[in-house]
């Protein structure tokens, strides 16, 4: 699998390559640090079931935050409820 590894790379690419089995430690390695911005010290130094598992988090935290602001931005258009 030939990909661009980078910091715009979409959460649908970086599950893409998270599901696929034949992907190696050192591209997981690459997605965390250019993707995610984690260092390549702690990126090396996690097992590939670590390092896939931190992955999967930072995606996690990555899509409620877009939630999150979603949210808040719909909220600023229509104001705010009454029961806040």
């Amino acid at each position: 699998m030939v990909a661009y590894i980078g910091p715009i790379m979409s959460l649908e690419m970086v599950d893409a390559f998270l599901k696929n089995p034949n992907v190696g430690k050192d591209v997981f390695e690459d997605i965390a640090h250019h993707r995610f911005g984690v260092s390549y010290g702690h990126a090396t130094s996690l097992s590939k079931t670590r390092l896939i598992a931190k992955l999967e988090l930072m995606m996690e935290n990555e899509r409620t935050h877009q939630t999150i602001a979603k949210l808040a931005h719909e909220c600023g258009r229509r104001g705010l409820p009454e029961a806040l």
